[in-house]
């Protein structure tokens, strides 16, 4: 986090490492999580600001600038855990990309998974790929794919997989059964195309 530097993600100002103290300190985001505003009551004049669909199309610019940064770094940062409560929303309705505990650097064509730590899929189920959910090899298009979901939410103010009471489900049907959330009939055929290209079952099918 020391060396990225971007409107669009997180900045890092600071760690403690004092025994028993360990922390990093960020910038503040005045509004919180993209998912929280999304979910959660808000005030009418915030449900107002929701609505509006230039500035839900915005959101998704920033978080697809932030990624792109990532995703352009020497070697490539792949985030691995892309979704909407590790968005974080400022007071000017900026988006910037955070939480970078399950972030790899890639330095082959997939991220390694010799570590121990990495053989088991972490994240969740609602975001992930499907690669990422069978705990296949995974690059920086399994993070294209988290932000396809985040699209969707973004367009249809729902939670994904809201349908499903179970994260079992969602694996099956995702990793397995190739589904995808519904995209509703009157979604604009261009952000249909990007979709449905960003869910590509093959990932190197993706933007």
């Amino acid at each position: 986090m020391r060396r990225l530097r971007h409107p669009n993600v997180l900045l890092l100002m600071g760690v403690v490492t004092a025994a028993g103290s360990l922390s990093i300190v960020t910038e503040f985001i005045h509004r919180g999580s993209l998912f929280k505003l999304l979910h959660r009551p808000q005030p009418e004049a915030i449900k107002a600001a929701l609505v509006e669909h230039r500035r839900r199309i915005r959101f998704c610019i920033d978080v697809a600038k932030g990624m792109h940064y990532l995703h352009t770094c020497i070697p490539i940062i792949v985030h691995s855990d892309l979704k909407s409560p590790y968005l974080l929303v400022d007071k000017d309705w900026t988006v910037k990309v955070c939480d970078f505990g399950m972030s790899r650097i890639k330095y082959r064509a997939y991220l390694q998974k010799s570590n121990p730590e990495l053989e088991t899929a972490g994240g969740t189920p609602e975001w992930m790929s499907p690669e990422a959910l069978r705990n296949d090899n995974v690059d920086e298009l399994s993070d294209v794919y988290s932000f396809g979901i985040i699209l969707w939410e973004l367009i249809t103010l729902n939670y994904p997989w809201h349908e499903l009471n179970d994260p079992v489900q969602i694996v099956g049907k995702v990793a397995f059964l190739h589904h995808r959330p519904k995209i509703p009939s009157w979604v604009e055929t261009e952000m249909e195309d990007l979709l449905s290209d960003c869910w590509s079952r093959e990932s190197c099918d993706r933007p």
